[in-house]
């Protein structure tokens, strides 16, 4: 048995015969020049003795296949006759030796017969060479014996040996015996009949062999036939759809794709359909493969479509399907929208995803479905497939849909409509601007924004402006100032005053988003609201506006300051109290007055952080109806640090008393004032009737030094921040912001409810470098004096929920007996430090009951 491939060299009997006549020439040529010569010896030799052809062909005994041991032999036979003619010109010097006898050489017929009768080895082989070194003319008695070699051990090796080294001549024999061999030599056959000359005679050998399983055998013969075209082959690729051998089966489908052909079809429909009853992540590769031959072959056909159609049913091929499907082109897409009409509701799900993927495909058939579809869930569902197209076909449906309001969404028919924008498309969007429906404004303003078209901005400043709508004013706003509108900033500080607190909202958080200066003086302004949101708003757009913006917003913001703090002080807002003036000390000072001034007066005194008392009017003025109300004012003209002493205090409140022409009065100070009212009492018992402490501390030394920290404590989280950031920033703050801020802040603190200090006046505080310089002389003046010397009867405000509260109870449970005799304490629960703001009836009552 031969384990190695043969290589079959082309020969003919033609050739066997030319080359036996040179060799025959040039043996007679060196035999007669060896009788008138002694130098021709070797030569001679060569040919006549040691490289006959037996030995030739036994010296090459030792490879592997027969066809190799022939042209061996020929070559070595042609060479030692170019030897012999080259040592016959050159004469070679050396002595002549006696010419071998020729062998003897057996016949066909004696070949043929020691072939038979020997059993497979290297002789067998060496007489196999022999006779097919007769060539053509031994052919005629070896295809007789034919039979009788293949009856031989091992016969077959013998045939195939045989044929092939017979080559051409033999083709009848080849086409007829190679069918009937074993795979493996029939494999070998056909392999060395392709090297022949081109032939019809391989294509029906390879025809031949179709029939046969044998994986090699088949990939040998496929591609062989299909290169020839030969029309055989199809049906055999067919069969092997079904092949269980991935070689085999993926270059049928291949190849029956390449050629497209349809008969096909129902062979890769059939397997399809048997894979994706078992599908596995093993066989995914080739059920994508069988999807793929399903849709090229059938592309443009509707028979692909219903195998395809169901193959989307698992999950993990689905693209592969939809893939496919776009293959196939316009079929597909007419199923789907058939489906659409006429299927249950799961298939629906199906035909949608198909016509998402076919989206541009499958345009013209969804138009008129959408007019016509059978519900309104069916027509919401081809919206959202259509959503994401740009052609222009569907735009004049759409439009009308959209006017005849017959999507369930209307959003959905306007998405639809945008992906189509154009001056239609805009008309109708300034049609839903102008509905009166607020949700459809709102819903058109929405889409609006986005685009950021100018033709549509006048209709957005409109509704920012004019709408009834607050939600539509709102929105129009946000959509004015996105779309980059260069009058925004205008029509923002306009609405800056509206009433409406949500609409003031967006405006202030609106100036802070754009990079316009003109806007922060706008904020400024708004600080003096009295509702906490609307100050918190307008904060941090100021913050955003001139401290984040890089250096040439921070040189605007300095210039303002500037000119700012170049300005007079504002003339004193008249009030329903009269406004008197006095001096003190060289400065203009003043007093406001309300109610008869033949009752007992009042005289209500303010100090560091406050300039004044204004922060307690109007709510004093409560006690006007029984009293003669008296606020002390400092700020009517400049002032400095040293009138936040208690001995300038006191001298400002000698100099009003006399201007008063009092004999007797009762003082309120609040918590800023509490000690320098006890003091300023004690030391002049004869003009002091009697002292209301409102919602102050009792004042200790230790009291008014831990007055920062307890107010501190107390402030909420991000007013503390404020506080912080204006001290922080005093340097580029207008001081009229920095207390606005301040005064904020510490109202959050000491209040009972923050809600209350909306009630409260704006006061002017002190800058920052003030504030802290009151606080140390507040500390210091507290030391001079000890309130629990207090000889003056004491009305105590005390609110339970003021910072100091706790402190301050525990202080006034350990006065002195006679001072406690002296002391009314009145307990204001939920109150801070201004029961006059926070509870004023009750306040009233209680002063009114301890003056009586």
């Amino acid at each position: 048995m031969y384990t190695c491939q043969r290589v079959a060299a082309p020969c003919s009997a033609v050739r066997d015969n030319l080359m036996t006549k040179q060799l025959l020439t040039a043996r007679i040529a060196l035999n007669a020049h060896a009788k008138s010569s002694r130098f021709c010896a070797p030569a001679h030799c060569l040919l006549g003795g040691s490289l006959t052809r037996g030995f030739a062909s036994r010296l090459c005994a030792p490879f592997q296949t027969r066809i190799d041991r022939v042209i061996l032999t020929r070559a070595l036979i042609f060479g030692a006759t170019a030897l012999g003619i080259v040592a016959i010109a050159g004469g070679w010097p050396v002595e002549v030796a006696a010419a071998g006898k020729k062998p003897f050489k057996q016949t066909p017929a004696l070949l043929i017969k020691q072939i038979i009768a020997l059993s497979p080895s290297k002789d067998r082989d060496a007489a196999v060479d022999d006779l097919l070194e007769y060539g053509e003319a031994a052919w005629p008695e070896v295809r007789a014996a034919l039979d009788a070699l293949l009856a031989s051990p091992n016969g077959e090796d013998v045939i195939v040996d045989v044929l092939l080294g017979f080559g051409a001549t033999a083709w009848d024999e080849i086409l007829a015996r190679t069918p009937k061999m074993a795979d493996g030599r029939a494999l070998r056959v056909a392999r060395q009949v392709l090297r022949f000359a081109a032939d019809d005679r391989q294509a029906q050998l390879l025809e031949l062999l179709l029939v046969r399983t044998d994986e090699p055998v088949l990939l040998l013969a496929l591609p062989e036939l299909v290169g020839r075209n030969r029309p055989s082959v199809l049906p055999r690729l067919i069969e092997l759809v079904d092949d269980q051998r991935t070689g085999v089966r993926n270059f049928a489908i291949d190849t029956l794709v390449a050629k497209k052909h349809t008969p096909a079809l129902p062979a890769l429909v059939r397997r399809l359909g048997a894979e994706r009853l078992r599908p596995t992540a093993e066989n995914l590769t080739l059920r994508t493969k069988l999807i793929n031959a399903v849709a090229h072959i059938g592309a443009d056909t509707d028979a692909p479509v219903p195998p395809l159609m169901e193959a989307l049913e698992l999950a993990d091929q689905r693209e592969a399907v939809l893939d496919a499907l776009q293959v196939v082109g316009a079929p597909s897409v007419r199923a789907a929208a058939y489906l659409l009409q006429t299927a249950e509701r799961s298939r629906i799900e199906s035909a949608l995803i198909v016509l998402s993927h076919l989206r541009i495909q499958a345009a013209p058939e969804l138009v008129p479905i959408l007019a016509n579809a059978r519900d309104d869930t069916t027509r919401a569902l081809i919206a959202d497939v259509l959503a994401l197209l740009a052609v222009p076909e569907v735009r004049v449906e759409v439009l009308r849909l959209v006017r005849e309001r017959k999507f369930p969404d209307l959003k959905q028919g306007l998405l639809l409509a945008l992906t189509l924008y154009d001056g239609q498309v805009r008309q109708l969007l300034l049609e839903l601007l102008a509905d009166r429906d607020p949700s459809t404004r709102l819903m058109a303003l929405d889409l609006v924004w986005r685009l950021a078209d100018p033709e549509t901005w006048p209709a957005l400043r409109l509704l920012a402006t004019r709408d009834d709508d607050v939600r539509v004013r709102i929105m129009g706003m946000r959509a004015m100032v996105g779309v980059g509108d260069p009058k925004g900033v205008d029509y923002m500080r306009k609405l800056a005053v509206v009433n409406n607190v949500d609409e003031r909202l967006e405006v202030l958080k609106t100036l802070g988003r754009i990079d316009d200066w003109s806007g922060a003086q706008v904020l400024a302004t708004q600080l003096s609201d009295p509702n906490d949101e609307i100050f918190r708003a307008a904060l941090n757009s100021l913050k955003r506006l001139t401290f984040h913006s890089g250096p040439r917003r921070e040189a605007e913001w300095l210039g303002w300051l500037e000119a700012e703090k170049q300005r007079k002080p504002e003339a004193f807002e008249e009030t329903e109290a009269v406004l008197h003036r006095f001096s003190a000390d060289g400065r203009e000072m003043g007093w406001l007055s309300a109610g008869d001034e033949d009752d007992k007066t009042i005289v209500v005194v303010a100090g560091a952080p406050y300039r004044d008392a204004t922060h307690l009017a109007p709510h004093v003025w409560r006690l006007a109806g029984s009293y003669h109300v008296v606020l002390l004012q400092r700020g009517i003209s400049p002032y400095t640090a040293a009138t936040l002493s208690e001995s300038v205090l006191g001298q400002e409140l000698t100099n009003l008393l006399q201007a008063l022409g009092k004999k007797q009065v009762a003082l309120l100070g609040d918590w800023t004032t509490a000690h320098f009212v006890l003091r300023y009492a004690n030391e002049h018992p004869t003009q002091v009737a009697a002292v209301i402490l409102h919602g102050g501390p009792w004042p200790t030394r230790q009291a008014i030094a831990n007055l920062p920290a307890e107010i501190g404590a107390a402030m909420p989280q991000p007013w503390l921040q404020d506080s912080q950031w204006a001290i922080q920033q005093h340097s580029l703050l207008v001081p009229a912001v920095q207390q606005k801020v301040l005064s904020r802040a510490l109202l959050s603190a000491i209040l009972g409810d923050p809600e209350f200090g909306r009630a409260v006046r704006p006061s002017q505080l002190f800058d920052d470098g003030f504030a802290l310089e009151a606080r140390d002389r507040a500390i210091a003046d507290a030391a001079t004096y000890d309130p629990a010397k207090a000889q003056v009867p004491m009305l105590v405000l005390h609110g339970t929920k003021a910072p100091w509260s706790q402190s301050s109870m525990q202080t006034i449970e350990k006065l002195p007996a006679g001072v406690r005799k002296q002391l009314k304490l009145v307990r204001m629960e939920g109150c801070g430090a201004m029961p006059l703001v926070e509870q004023p009836d009750a306040a009233v009552t209680a002063v009114k009951e301890f003056l009586r």
